[in-house]
């Protein structure tokens, strides 16, 4: 599995609509194994993709179904 496909299937675990830390996103990741870069490109695929947003706050926010 690579990193894209971990972090979608790990936002998927999170309420829409629901602002969550980033710190929820990466620990888990790091812990698989991934790169933060890696993690961090993934995040920024995902925003220009219209699936997520990036909050202030170091938090980020599931919009649309993945």
């Amino acid at each position: 599995m690579d990193v894209a496909e971990a972090l979608t299937q790990l936002l998927r675990t999170f309420e829409i609509d629901q602002p969550r830390s980033l710190y929820d996103v990466g620990a888990p990741l790091i812990g698989q194994g991934f790169m933060q870069s890696d993690v961090l490109d993934a995040l920024f695929f995902l925003r220009s993709e219209g699936k997520i947003e990036l909050l202030d706050g170091n938090r980020v926010r599931v919009v649309s179904l993945l």
